[in-house]
């Protein structure tokens, strides 16, 4: 009977030292006069764990939220940056994550966006299937990316999943297309990615799951408007990484920078599952012709490049930091004249031979990759004023790696 009321003690001890512990986030903060970002004094204790645990009521969590880890990353001054996802009784609350900071094992800052007040049940009146087939019917598209074989083929060895696919998946988040962190203006909803290919369009669907009424979609496409030798269409020659399969025969493809960098020929045409390489029997790449052919070396160049700069002054490997492969295609569709970013890869237009050619240059490839970069750290929603960042990003990061080129 004795140790059972001891033990008991014990317990009430250390819960009423959490309880303490929770109450006291406020004599560890610097500065919170910024909205939605926190400063600490140098002499707390706190790690990123703890402080999205013990202390999740200071960040006005209550018992149906979390936040979960995503990912950690290091960087060259020391700092771990840890980024976390809300939850809502096991449901994402779309665009609501949480970065904390730290150094030496203690919190420097934190900053976010935290959904405060959320209330559902998370039991949605349609089901999934029914979601995407409602979704699908909005798009209303002509053709569809997993309607190609060649690229659901391609997209399985670039994810290096069997199971990878462009077909849409239904997945239940709380959503606001206002992004107002206000809990009530939060709708259960359905988020389906789709990939059309006719017309060329890559958007998150958001409907409603007790309705099915579409509530908003956004484009995901990031688009812009504008050791062998390359003699390059835009930045006159530079050195290259190639590979070769036999003797006088070499290809844009190299493996020395993260997971490798390879760049093909679309051919003028959409299916990238039957994009080519180019080849050359010398690797003097001197391949100036009427096709423009010389712009695949200035796409290969730029993706070496931006890789280094990365890499050199960041510390970042690969526009994920995890290595992956940067895959460029050249010559897409017919006087194409954009540019973009899908999530997988950079994909570049001839131009219409009037108002623009080629659109290869290294500022393009470099602005392209940096919206994979973007992605991937802070995962910009891209309308409003998050799609304006993200596009400023590029452009900065753009012409820095044209500097670090220089």
């Amino acid at each position: 009977m004795i140790k059972i009321k001891a033990l008991i003690i014990s317990f009430l001890i250390i819960g009423n030292g959490l309880f303490a512990q929770q109450k006291q986030l406020s004599n560890y903060i610097q500065s919170n006069e910024i909205k939605n970002f926190i400063t600490y004094k140098s002499d707390n204790s706190i790690t990123a764990e703890q402080l999205v645990t013990l202390y999740k009521r200071d960040l006005d969590l209550l018992t149906n939220d979390k936040l979960e880890i995503l990912r950690k990353e290091n960087d060259k001054l020391g700092f771990t940056h840890s980024r976390y996802q809300q939850f809502y009784k096991g449901v994402e609350v779309y665009g609501a994550q949480y970065l904390v900071h730290e150094k030496d094992q203690q919190i420097i800052s934190s900053n976010g966006n935290i959904v405060k007040g959320i209330n559902g049940d998370n039991s949605p009146s349609i089901n999934s299937n029914n979601a995407v087939q409602k979704v699908l019917s909005y798009v209303n598209a002509e053709k569809y990316k997993w309607e190609n074989q060649g690229d659901e083929q391609l997209l399985k060895r670039v994810k290096n999943n069997p199971f990878a696919t462009y077909y849409p998946q239904a997945e239940l988040v709380y959503f606001d297309k206002y992004f107002t962190q206000v809990g009530s203006n939060y709708k259960l909803a359905y988020k389906v990615e789709v990939y059309s290919e006719k017309p060329l369009a890559k958007q998150d669907v958001f409907i409603d799951a007790q309705t099915g009424e579409i509530i908003h979609s956004y484009n995901k496409l990031h688009t812009t408007e504008v050791t062998g030798s390359a003699n390059t269409k835009y930045a006159g020659t530079q050195s290259i990484q190639t590979d070769s399969t036999a003797p006088g025969t070499y290809r844009l493809r190299e493996y020395v920078r993260g997971g490798g960098i390879e760049t093909y020929n679309m051919l003028q045409g959409t299916n990238y599952g039957v994009a080519t390489d180019f080849t050359d029997v010398d690797n003097i790449w001197n391949n100036v012709n009427a096709q423009q052919d010389e712009a695949a070396t200035d796409a290969h160049w730029a993706a070496e490049m931006t890789y280094d700069y990365f890499l050199a002054e960041h510390g970042r490997d690969s526009y994920d930091n995890a290595g992956t492969i940067l895959l460029s295609y050249v010559h897409y569709d017919a006087n194409y004249s954009n540019a973009f970013w899908d999530g997988v890869r950079m994909t570049y237009g001839d131009g219409d031979g009037v108002t623009y050619t080629a659109l290869t240059s290294l500022d393009v490839g470099g602005h392209e990759i940096t919206h994979g970069v973007t992605e991937y750290s802070a995962n910009l929603v891209y309308q409003n004023e998050p799609g304006a960042l993200n596009e400023s990003f590029s452009d900065i990061f753009g012409t820095a790696i044209e500097f670090y080129a220089d």
